[in-house]
C-alpha cells in the first residue's frame, strides 16, 4: 500500500467512525458525541491537509469517489438529526401554545 492509499484508508476509518457516532446520537449522549465528532473531524482536517500538501490533486480524486459517498451519507445522517431536532420543538412549541390557550380560556371563563 502506498502512502496515499494509507492515509485515504485513514479517512475512510474516520468516516465511517463519524457516521456510527451519528447513527447512535440520541438526547442523553448528544454533547458526548458531539465532542467525539469534534475530536474525529479534527483528525480528518489534519490528514486532509497533508495529503493536499504531499500530493497532487490528479492522485487524489482517484479514490474521491468513494469518500464522496461516505460524505453524502454523514450528510443525510447530519440532516436527519437536525430535523428530528427541529421537528420536536416544533410540536413542544404547539403543545405549549395550547397550554396557554388553556390557561387563558381559564382565566377568561372565571
Amino acid at each position: 500500500m502506498t502512502e496515499i492509499e494509507v492515509k485515504i484508508k485513514e479517512i475512510s476509518d474516520l468516516m465511517m467512525k463519524i457516521s456510527d457516532l451519528l447513527d447512535n446520537v440520541n438526547g442523553d449522549n448528544h454533547n458526548f458525541v458531539m465532542s467525539e465528532l469534534k475530536g474525529r473531524l479534527i483528525d480528518f482536517n489534519n490528514i486532509r491537509s497533508y495529503l493536499k500538501k504531499h500530493h497532487n490533486i490528479a492522485d487524489l480524486k482517484d479514490f474521491s469517489q468513494k469518500l464522496g459517498i461516505l460524505a453524502k451519507q454523514i450528510e443525510i445522517k447530519f440532516d436527519s438529526i437536525i430535523s428530528g431536532i427541529t421537528n420536536e420543538q416544533t410540536r413542544i412549541n404547539c403543545e405549549l401554545e395550547n397550554i396557554q390557550n388553556k390557561k387563558k380560556l381559564a382565566n377568561y371563563n372565571r
